[in-house]
């Protein structure tokens, strides 16, 4: 009897725990344990949510290409000296882009390196372009006259650099540029522009003004009144992404011209207002005489480190008003990608390297303008 019993209560309580199990599993109630989501199947016709495309950045590092006796072909971008990406530009406008681009390999980039147009839109720019020497670590600008297309859209244009063998290396860079459409009736967007040391003139760009004058020119030619202004309307087309040479001196500055053999390569040199104020002053324009059979340096008073030397140094040496104008060089020799445009009444230079905007009036007198950040 006390057996039966025994079974009995055993047999009662595995009831009792089955029922306490369904209990809590019942609806209703919830696990005190947490379990992840996992994810459903769509209905059928739903297609599956997928994440957006992730552009990739134009220094996308990439490998290394065999060079010449086993170093390694390499080159990254740096960053946009001129026109970022997506900049609006006006149907047919005429710019120069500009790329600061860093040996990353192990060969130097020997003469002959060429920037080459690989894909995309061309917007009628060269198929290919020059670029200097550069030993591994080492930056340098790069760049390419091109022309925005008639039709609005976004445009990209890639290229790469190409040792002088035809090999390509090096990431694919590119310019991005939008051609919006036209415009409809609404206020007219203004432009501001830095002019040194510390005024901001505000101006408001006129679409004639844009089609003949390239961006990089148009807030400044407009802040001095344009047409009505002392520098008058344009007499040529610009000569953009020309290589320039610049120095600075302890009271102005020197600037080289490089016309490409026409007509002759000019160098200006600019006076600092009364020796100290570096926004305005004085200029007078010289012809590079200097020529590679000659000395780099012209004269005693011309040293090493800073000189001056080569054509900059021949007008220095040549001219005592010069040397008494500028003083003694205070930093060697350097060089960067240029802009140039002739006006009636005198001229607009950029520099790529120290981002001033020159106006050159014929009057014999400049000012200086930074571009606005």
């Amino acid at each position: 009897m006390s057996m039966c019993k025994s079974r009995r209560r055993l047999w009662l309580a595995g009831v009792f725990l089955v029922l306490a199990a369904l209990a809590c599993n019942a609806p209703g109630r919830t696990s005190p344990t947490e379990t992840p989501d996992i994810p459903t199947a769509p209905p059928v016709g739903e297609a599956s949510p997928t994440p957006s495309p992730t552009a990739v950045p134009t220094d996308t590092p990439v490998p290394d290409v065999a060079g010449p006796g086993g170093c390694m072909l390499n080159g990254a971008y740096v960053t946009d000296v001129t026109v970022p990406d997506d900049t609006k530009l006006v149907p047919g406008a005429a710019f120069a882009k500009v790329w600061r681009v860093r040996n990353s390999g192990t060969c130097p980039w020997e003469a002959g390196t060429r920037l080459v147009f690989v894909s995309g839109e061309a917007m009628s720019g060269p198929a290919a372009a020059d670029v200097p020497a550069v030993a591994p670590g080492e930056t340098t600008d790069v760049g390419v006259d091109l022309k925005a297309p008639a039709e609005p859209g976004t445009y990209r244009g890639n290229w790469q650099l190409q040792a002088p063998d035809g090999t390509r290396f090096g990431s694919v860079i590119y310019v991005r540029i939008v051609v919006p459409e036209p415009a409809t009736e609404t206020p007219t967007p203004t432009k501001a522009v830095t002019v040194t040391p510390s005024m901001t003139v505000t101006v408001t760009p006129t679409t004639a003004a844009t089609l003949t004058i390239p961006s990089v020119f148009d807030v400044v030619w407009q802040a001095l009144l344009g047409e009505a202004g002392a520098l008058g309307a344009p007499t040529g087309e610009p000569a953009l992404g020309r290589w320039i040479a610049d120095q600075r001196f302890e009271w102005g500055y020197m600037y080289w011209r490089n016309n490409e053999g026409s007509p002759a390569d000019y160098v200006y040199v600019l006076y600092f207002h009364e020796g100290t104020n570096q926004s305005q002053g004085t200029w007078e324009r010289y012809e590079d005489t200097w020529t590679e059979d000659m000395d780099d340096l012209s004269c005693p008073e011309a040293k090493l480190p800073n000189g001056p030397t080569r054509g900059f140094g021949k007008v220095w040496c040549d001219s005592e008003a010069v040397r008494q104008g500028v003083g003694q060089a205070i930093e060697p020799e350097d060089g960067a990608h240029a802009g140039f445009l002739d006006f009636e009444g005198g001229a607009l230079l950029w520099t790529s390297r120290l981002h001033f905007i020159y106006a050159l009036f014929d009057d014999g007198t400049w000012r200086r303008f930074e571009e606005a950040p």
